[in-house]
């Protein structure tokens, strides 16, 4: 009866011994080329660069407030960047900030929002030479995320942080604003707000927007085919 219930380690199952062997080796042989393609692709360096110059921060420096209000925000083409509304929802009577990783601090502001869908679209006085395209998504999609986060910004510096992981869940609906999610299962800190979520082809599948982690750990990004409208 022992042998029966421990039948994968027995000796009169070497039949079913082989057969793991091969299909280890066939699985070894399969993924030298393609399986850790995902994970070495999203870390290359020209990967990670790519998304380090579409990455900026925001912030907002108000006079009579010392906080430190901040987010994040991708270039989507010339001087124009998008954000989530709410990094940028009570800027009134305050400066506007954001930098590029290694740039100085430009002034901005706001060209357009809208705050129930919780997006807005801020300009620079610079226009970069670079563009950014929208992305379809699909259940597992392999992505990386970037963003500001405030956990990391102790010394006064902003840090960027990236992360990487997988779309677990398509259309989730909040139903305290019919606004529609996708979740993720990179990690976000707050003051990533805004930041953007990409694909293996670079291309911007949402962006990350809740500040908090539901119980099984997972965040929250706006959908790219929510904000097409933002650029027209």
């Amino acid at each position: 009866r022992y042998r029966n219930r421990n039948l994968f380690w027995t000796g009169d199952n070497n039949k079913m011994k082989a057969l793991l062997a091969l299909m280890f080796i066939y699985g070894c042989i399969s993924c030298s080329s393609g399986c850790g393609a995902v994970r070495a692709d999203l870390s290359s360096p020209n990967y990670v660069n790519y998304i380090s110059e579409r990455t900026v921060l925001i912030r907002i420096d108000c006079p009579d407030d010392d906080r430190d209000h901040r987010g994040t925000g991708v270039i989507m083409a010339g001087d124009r960047i998008l954000t989530v509304g709410h990094v940028v929802a009570n800027s009134v009577g305050c400066q506007i900030l954001v930098r590029r990783e290694g740039e100085q601090m430009q002034v901005a502001h706001i060209l357009k929002q809208d705050k129930v869908a919780d997006w807005a679209v801020v300009v620079v006085p610079s226009r970069y030479s670079i563009t950014t395209s929208l992305g379809p998504v699909k259940l597992g999609l392999p992505i990386a995320c970037a963003g500001y986060p405030v956990q990391y910004t102790d010394t006064g510096t902003p840090y960027l942080s990236y992360t990487e992981g997988l779309v677990s869940t398509v259309n989730v609906k909040d139903v305290s604003n019919g606004i529609h999610y996708h979740r993720v299962t990179a990690y976000m800190w707050a003051g990533s707000s805004g930041g953007g979520c990409f694909d293996r082809e670079g291309r911007l599948i949402g962006l990350s927007r809740m500040l908090y982690a539901d119980a099984q750990g997972y965040f929250y990004i706006l959908r790219s085919s929510d904000l097409g409208r933002t650029m027209k």
